[in-house]
């Protein structure tokens, strides 16, 4: 009787451990699926002019969110929507 209780204990034991590793998988490639290894993230900031801060001799380029940057230089802050490729803020 008790050889039998365990064998039930590990039979289910297995099966939870089957399920667990089957629903972590699955999950997984599921969320790997919405990430962008490859984005042109890059390719939109060599296309961006800055129009307040397109003179300065030096300029700084921070990341604020996904779709907008600002250049700080030395008249000011520049505030560029990357959706739209315009300057949103001007910042003196």
């Amino acid at each position: 009787m008790n050889q039998r209780i365990l064998l039930f204990i590990v039979i289910f034991l297995g099966f939870l451990i089957v399920v667990g590793t089957t629903v972590v998988i699955t999950t997984v490639i599921e969320r790997s699926g919405k990430v962008d290894f490859f984005s042109d993230n890059n390719k939109k900031f060599q296309e961006i002019n800055p129009e307040y801060c397109q003179d300065a001799s030096e300029r700084n380029m921070i990341v604020i969110s996904d779709n907008k940057i600002a250049f700080e230089c030395e008249l000011g802050v520049e505030i560029i929507d990357l959706s739209t490729n315009k300057t949103t803020h001007i910042i003196k």
